[in-house]
């Protein structure tokens, strides 16, 4: 039986990328993908940061002849008609077959031997570990390896999860979606031309540009009341002649090929890693189509897993740690796109009465970007457009000064919108924004602020020849990391009691040997203040005040 170091079952986005990870590291890589390509698959609307982290792999989007598209445009209830762009970036729309063979092509370059038509039909454990793998090959012919990892990468299918019983639904994403090709589809006007369009209603209706020899358009539907149907196809033309927006853009073009379905049900798995074994891409937790977030959460989850199993083959003592560290970052962006869709289909309803379709397109700006960009944030945030600037302007701020003082990256290179809304959807009463700067004078006094405190981490390798490392983080109520300089850690160790500023400030040149200037030690205390780690107040405030809580999480 060949030895393997790792086995990655799957070979989409999230098993390819996985396998490059590995094989750059020098490990011994076994990609088996059950079908032979090309194969289809639906999701061909890309990301500004899954586009970015492909290009990361070798893969050239720009010059692969896929359509550019440089946002989406919105039919949206109340909000009316209008397109959001992506500042300073772009995106693709592709064709799912093409980018996964370039994907498989790429790990095979890196040193992956890659079987596809190889369909895995059993994992043996041994307690909780992965103690071998069997699979079918191409000619029939029965296979097996006793790999030192497992990497589940099945895609919904879920090898693993659902072997040992580990999927949950998401009942508040229990969707079904129907759709098709058609040749001879107009595109939006201007700017938009590349740009997927959004109908809200009950279904909400998609159509993007896939482009290819036939130039074709992808125009389907998805919503919870979209019951199982004997036949599809009628369903889907009948629901489609009921849109006339569509209906327009659609005159005169011809179906390709049959109408698709599939349950579009969100679920994810209650444990990602075991001692030998790890989910990822939609293996690890499918969210919803509409958003776009799978090839985005394939590439990245499919990353990192890649970093994480390496080091935990090298340092076997640190795998229990990788392994949390990989559910914490994995969870934190499911958890983002999951509450991003449903407050999208909440926002969805169309109208009282729909105008035009003429009208509707002719609505469609190529105007202010960030008008623009603030309406579509107000549709899946569900906050109001009017406050949105000044909270979109201090957040901002605020993530960019952290930065500056070596604040952990947002989760899975998310963009500035996607940190925003992260942010805007945290929940009330825990997740508080974060407070005005204080006014620091003698009567102030200074603590570690509610819920804020130290966190020892493992973390993955960031680089092919990168190390585990562990280390202190200070982490605030929210969930957000800051690194633990030694000022820092000086400064929360004083702060285990309450102390006047004064005190404070006089205490920590003590603690550090050195004299701080005042204006940069005020200042520091308000930026801290503003991310959650410290709580300042005056005399005059001290009847209302909370109890420090300045714990430890491990």
């Amino acid at each position: 039986m060949t030895e393997w170091d790792v086995v990655v079952a799957g070979g989409g986005p999230a098993g390819a990328v996985c396998a490059i990870e590995l094989s750059r590291r020098g490990r011994r890589v076994l990609l088996l993908d059950a079908e032979h390509p090309p194969r289809y698959r639906v999701g061909e609307s890309l990301s500004p940061s899954a586009c970015a982290a492909l290009s990361g792999y070798g893969v050239d989007l720009a010059s692969a002849g896929f359509v550019a598209k440089t946002g989406a445009t919105l039919v949206w209830g109340e909000h009316g008609t209008f397109s959001t762009y992506y500042p300073g970036s772009s995106a693709w729309q592709v064709r799912r077959d093409e980018l996964d063979a370039r994907l498989l092509d790429r790990a095979r370059a890196a040193g992956a031997r890659v079987q596809t038509g190889a369909r895995v039909e059993r994992v043996r454990f041994d307690g909780d570990r992965v103690g071998g793998v069997s699979w079918v090959t191409a000619d029939d012919d029965a296979a097996e390896a006793a790999p030192r990892w497992l990497v589940d990468a099945t895609g919904r299918d879920g090898l693993l999860a659902r072997e040992r019983g580990l999927l949950h639904d998401e009942p508040d994403l229990d969707q079904r979606a129907v759709w098709a090709y058609w040749r001879g589809g107009r595109r939006l006007p201007g700017r938009a031309t590349g740009n997927t369009l959004l109908v809200g209603g009950d279904p909400v209706w998609w159509y993007l540009p896939v482009g290819g020899d036939e130039d074709l358009i992808g125009v389907g539907m998805i919503g919870a009341g979209l019951a199982p149907v004997t036949d599809p196809a009628t369903a889907y033309l009948a629901a489609l002649a009921r849109v006339p927006l569509l209906r327009e853009l659609l005159a005169g073009a011809e179906q390709v090929g049959p109408v698709r379905w599939t349950a579009a049900r969100a679920q994810t798995a209650g444990q990602l890693c075991g001692p030998n074994w790890t989910l990822v891409g939609d293996a690890a937790g499918f969210v919803d189509p509409l958003l776009t977030p799978g090839v985005q959460l394939a590439v990245e989850s499919g990353a990192l897993a890649g970093r994480i199993v390496h080091a935990g083959l090298e340092r076997p003592e640190a795998a229990g740690g990788l392994g949390r560290e990989y559910d914490r970052r994995f969870r934190r962006q499911f958890e983002t796109f999951r509450w991003l869709a449903t407050n999208l289909y909440a926002a969805a309803a169309p109208p009282p009465a729909e105008p035009p379709p003429a009208e509707l397109l002719a609505a469609i700006p190529d105007g202010d970007e960030q008008a623009e960009r603030l309406r579509f944030m107000s549709v899946i945030s569900g906050l109001p457009a009017g406050g949105l600037p000044p909270l979109l302007g201090g957040y901002l701020q605020a993530r960019g000064a952290a930065g500056r003082y070596g604040a952990a990256p947002p989760v899975f290179g998310e963009t500035e919108g996607f940190a925003f809304l992260s942010w805007a959807l945290r929940r009330p009463g825990r997740d508080d924004p974060p407070p005005a700067s204080p006014d620091l004078t003698d009567a102030a006094t200074v603590r570690v602020a509610a819920g804020a405190g130290i966190t020892e981490l493992t973390l993955p390798p960031d680089t092919v020849d990168g190390a585990v490392r562990q280390l202190r983080a200070a982490h605030n109520r929210a969930g957000d990391r800051f690194l633990l300089t030694p000022e820092l850690a000086a400064l929360l160790d004083l702060l285990s009691e309450e102390r006047s500023y004064p005190d404070l400030a006089r205490q920590f040149a003590a603690r550090v040997d050195a004299e701080p200037d005042p204006d940069a030690f005020r200042r520091w205390l308000q930026l801290l203040a503003r991310h959650g780690l410290v709580a300042c107040r005056t005399v005059a405030q001290q009847g209302d005040r909370e109890p420090a809580a300045a714990g430890r999480q491990h």
